[in-house]
């Protein structure tokens, strides 16, 4: 059996009510040639019936970090593509479709990202908002990352090039990963539509782990030497 061109991995710890959203999307998909790798990193509640009523296989990633558990199932996976979710986003269905395209018509392009939606899962009162990505090389210097990752795809040879994620950064580690790819000079592209939904609520760690964040974030600007640090840049 030939490898999908696409791992989709989704990064689960105690989302099981979301889940089926998520994997949902997934069906919906315009390309179907992909695999999805569900990663389990110690639940208690129902998520690991989930996948199995889905016929998903799971990782399972007991007390790992985020960036370890994804590295673990990039490890375990040989696509040639490579894309991630948590389970309360979700993608729209061209998501698939639309990046393998991008990648199609530029060979030199490592990472494709696009506009993501954003919606209040807490607050459904509140109206939606597209988050605009298209800027995001020009705000790389100042240290803001613009690149929601639901909407992202790397090309799995930058693993090889780069390197993983970096595992001592818990929380911004896809920011990180946008930061050491474009001092390494990879190629992002952008598709100026919305291919993926964000969630945003009120109990998730960018909400209840901010602090941690913010010190995290502190670490990245300096090595990176972005933000407030880059008037020092070479």
């Amino acid at each position: 059996m030939s490898t999908p061109p696409v791992t989709l991995a989704i990064n689960n710890l105690n989302d099981g009510r979301f889940l089926p959203g998520v994997l949902d999307a997934c069906r919906r998909q315009t390309r179907l040639a992909f695999e999805i790798i569900g990663i389990d990193a110690g639940s208690t509640d129902d998520s690991l019936d989930v996948y199995r009523r889905y016929h998903v296989p799971v990782v399972h990633c007991n007390g790992m970090n985020q960036p370890k558990s994804v590295n673990r199932v990039i490890a375990q996976t040989r696509s040639e593509f490579f894309c991630w979710i948590n389970p309360d986003d979700a993608h729209c269905p061209n998501f698939i479709e639309t990046h393998l395209a991008a990648f199609a018509a530029d060979p030199s392009v490592g990472i494709v990202h696009s506009d993501c939606e954003f919606f209040y899962h807490d607050k459904p009162e509140r109206k939606p908002f597209v988050w605009k990505s298209h800027v995001a090389m020009t705000e790389f210097p100042k240290g803001q990352n613009r690149i929601a990752h639901p909407t992202t795809m790397i090309r799995r040879s930058l693993f090889d090039q780069i390197g993983m994620f970096d595992e001592t950064i818990r929380y911004p580690f896809d920011f990180e990963f946008w930061l050491r790819a474009w001092r390494a000079g990879v190629k992002f592209h952008h598709i100026p539509e919305v291919t993926a939904r964000y969630c945003v609520r009120g109990d998730n760690l960018t909400a209840t782990k901010r602090p941690e964040i913010l010190e995290e974030l502190e670490v990245l600007h300096k090595r990176y030497q972005v933000g407030k640090y880059a008037e020092t840049a070479p």
